[in-house]
């Protein structure tokens, strides 16, 4: 017998009148709690605030509905993405039966990205209530990109956030766990008093108190208190904005399975192999291809295969016509490698370590730790299994921005010591274990942004000079000195939403972030 099945046209029907039935009681309410405060206030500004509060319940509603509306996609392509959205949108105009509210959403005019590897856009949404002839607005923005959401914050994290000492960020962040603000820093063999950290951004967080430490001069406790996120001021010299976090959720990004794909790649059939060769003609084992190597491997190879062991070049260059598979570790110093054409992949069994002056396509996938050190001329993704450790490091490609994607923890350390000019680095750091950046005697600018599920920021302000049993900080001035002194400086950098890297990782649906609003 043939069963009668609900159109999804039924259930959208059901969910819009479910829609208008609260927004109705929401009306109701508004209009009797109004008369009721209406003896006091002029009746002009009655209706203000009437209208008003209409509207801010309409919105909330459209917000709600519209983060439905974009799970309800699923699975998108890029070129795709903008159509889908668009039919999504549709269903996001409509007016109660009372006329009072009406609301419409749309894409913001010249904001849509579009390249073969991400889709992203701004989308409007507006409510409008008019209950006395009196109209006001309330209207919400957000990002909307194929990109996962991790890479839509200056500051993400799922646990806990840490911010020791004065680290100074632009953008938004999300915390999912504790946030702990001290105003001490600890670079290694110490600690020392500086100011607390400034963010000049919006602050989502799940929880609903964080954790200031104040310290004296000597960094021993002075006391320790709880404060409620929504009015965030003390614990930092420029306090965020805080944000409803509905509908932010940050699923960990699968490392693991993404570089096990090519388990194995070394043993593939359709592979050459490279090797230091014995008298009879076979690859020896354990041995290291190195820039002044065998004839095996010469400089500007034009043909994909597996290196038997080591690959390590220095000065040298070095092209690929399809994948490169490292059957060992890999070192590049001073070297340029090129995979042809763009897509292909350059996959590392062990370690890999990048120094000096380092120009590399394609993306990298390492079974083992992770080493860059210098700068690296790149706009790929390099995702590894184990550990990733980031030293006097920078980015001096153009528009370009380098993605490192752990399953292990990522410090960044022992960048531009004792410098009083920052080092700008262009990157994306995303750990599934732990984030540790130092600011320290370390002078950087990150753009781009970090998650990870414990992020830990440690900086001070200012000049800082070696010393002979370590660094010196201009300890009188911390307080005094503006928050764009720190010397750990992170940068949200949106134009990545724009052109993304290569390879970088992207769930298969459209994800949206609210980036503010006003009413008017």
């Amino acid at each position: 017998m043939k069963r009668n099945t609900p159109s999804p046209q039924a259930g959208y029907a059901l969910l819009l009148v479910i829609f208008f039935l609260v927004l109705t009681s929401l009306v109701l309410f508004a209009t009797f709690a109004e008369v009721g405060r209406s003896a006091g206030l002029g009746a002009k500004d009655d209706r203000r605030t009437e209208a008003l509060l209409l509207a801010e319940n309409g919105l909330q509603l459209a917000k709600g509905q519209f983060r439905a509306e974009i799970a309800r996609i699923g699975p998108v392509r890029p070129d795709e993405a903008e159509g889908m959205l668009r039919a999504a949108l549709s269903h996001l105009s409509w007016t109660t039966p009372e006329g009072q509210v009406r609301v419409a959403a749309e894409i913001v005019p010249d904001s849509v990205e579009k390249t073969d590897r991400a889709f992203s856009a701004r989308v409007r949404i507006v409510s409008t209530a008019a209950p006395s002839g009196t109209e006001r607005r309330a209207v919400a923005e957000y990002q909307v990109t194929t990109l996962s959401r991790h890479f839509l914050f200056a500051v993400s994290t799922p646990g806990d956030l840490h911010l020791y000492g004065a680290p100074y960020v632009a953008g938004d962040l999300f915390v999912g766990g504790k946030m702990t603000v001290d105003n001490c820093t600890d670079y290694g063999t110490g600690k020392v008093r500086t100011s607390f950290s400034s963010i000049n951004g919006h602050l989502a967080t799940a929880s609903s108190q964080y954790t200031v430490t104040e310290r004296t001069e000597s960094c021993r406790v002075s006391r320790t208190y709880t404060v409620p996120t929504a009015t965030p001021g003390p614990g930092f010299v420029t306090p965020p904005t805080w944000q409803d976090p509905a509908g932010v959720r940050l699923t960990p990004i699968d490392v693991r399975s993404i570089v096990q794909k090519w388990d194995g790649a070394w043993n593939r059939n359709e592979y050459e192999q490279y090797c230091k060769r014995d008298n009879r003609g076979k690859c020896t084992s354990n041995t290291t291809i190195a820039n002044d190597g065998p004839p095996e491997l010469p400089a500007n190879r034009n043909a994909q295969g597996v290196i038997v062991g080591n690959l390590s070049l220095n000065g040298r260059s070095l092209t690929v016509y399809g994948d490169l598979i490292v059957n060992g570790d890999m070192t590049l110093e001073n070297s340029t490698v090129t995979v042809q054409p763009p897509g292909r992949a350059i996959v590392v069994k062990g370690s890999a370590i990048f120094k000096g002056n380092v120009t590399i396509n394609g993306t990298i996938y390492t079974f083992g730790d992770l080493t860059l050190s210098g700068n690296i001329a790149t706009n790929s993704t390099f995702y590894s299994l184990g550990n990733a450790t980031v030293e006097e490091m920078s980015n001096p490609r153009q528009n370009s921005t380098l993605v490192i994607i752990t399953d292990g923890k990522i410090e960044v350390a022992r960048n531009n010591a004792y410098e009083d000019t920052p080092k700008r680095i262009d990157a994306f750091f995303y750990s599934n274990q732990e984030m540790k950046i130092y600011g320290n005697f370390s002078n950087i600018e990150i753009h781009g942004g970090v998650y990870s599920p414990s992020v830990s920021l440690y900086a001070a302000k200012g000049h800082v000079k070696k010393g002979l049993f370590g660094p010196i900080f201009d300890v009188a001035n911390q307080d005094r000195l503006p928050p764009e002194a720190a010397r750990l400086k992170i940068f949200y950098k949106e134009d990545m939403i724009k052109n993304p890297p290569e390879g970088i990782y992207m769930p298969g649906t459209l994800e949206a972030k609210e980036l503010g609003g006003w009413v008017d």
